[in-house]
């Protein structure tokens, strides 16, 4: 099976979702070799299993509401979205030794630019910095198949958390990499950094890279037809 690297590009949240599902279900019908959906979005508020209107103090914001773990949170551009479709049992992994790698992956990529970061799971899921979140989690699994990620602040506008309890906390909690530097780093550099290191720990070595929504939805389409 062939595996698909589709990043750094930006893409509408409810596109996203369509391809994701369509991904997951080539990945659970073995059409679909472990694969990484790298990304960012326009502004965007979603709300996971654990979400409720509670969690929405500017009550303007509109939430899409996904099936992944954890509450409220923030998308939009300076961010980088890491979404794996892996089928975890294959791999040998459970739920938390899966989510123990993608933070593994996280503070590899923060110590390579001079962040140290500490890793938190349960109610405080997240990868923090001197007690502020920089990276949130929020993932589901079907039939062994994973979907959703993380979101790693590198030069995100942080006032849009503002309008939310981001996963329950208030909103000066998050921080990003942009804040904690002298220069911004370049969010595209920090993907790269980031799914590297992933792909090493999930062991993707054979792929096909995607640079497009367009050449996404093309190889999707192939795959759903005929395979790669």
């Amino acid at each position: 099976m062939t595996s698909l690297l589709a990043g750094y590009f930006r893409i509408e949240y409810g596109n996203f979702l369509e391809i994701q599902n369509r991904m997951i279900s080539l990945r659970q019908a073995g059409k679909l070799g472990n694969s990484i959906l790298y990304v960012h979005h326009d502004h965007v508020f979603t709300g996971g299993i654990r979400s409720s209107q509670n969690d929405v103090t500017d009550k303007t914001v509109k939430l899409i509401r996904v099936n992944r773990g954890g509450s409220v949170t923030y998308h939009g551009p300076g961010q980088v979205n890491v979404y794996p479709v892996i089928n975890i049992e294959e791999e040998g992994l459970i739920l938390k030794s899966y989510m123990e790698i993608l933070q593994k992956s996280v503070s590899f990529t923060l110590t390579s630019y001079g962040i140290n970061s500490e890793n938190r799971l349960g109610d405080h899921l997240g990868t923090w910095v001197n007690g502020r979140k920089i990276c949130s989690y929020g993932v589901a699994v079907q039939k062994g198949v994973t979907s959703h990620g993380l979101s790693l602040n590198v030069t995100t506008d942080m006032s849009f958390f503002g309008k939310i309890r981001p996963c329950g906390f208030e909103p000066a909690v998050m921080v990003s990499m942009g804040e904690l530097l002298p220069q911004p780093p370049n969010p595209e550099e920090v993907s790269r950094v980031l799914v590297a290191r992933l792909m090493e720990y999930l062991h993707i070595i054979n792929y096909i890279k995607i640079e497009s929504v367009e050449e996404l939805n093309q190889k999707i389409q192939k795959l759903m037809n005929d395979g790669l």
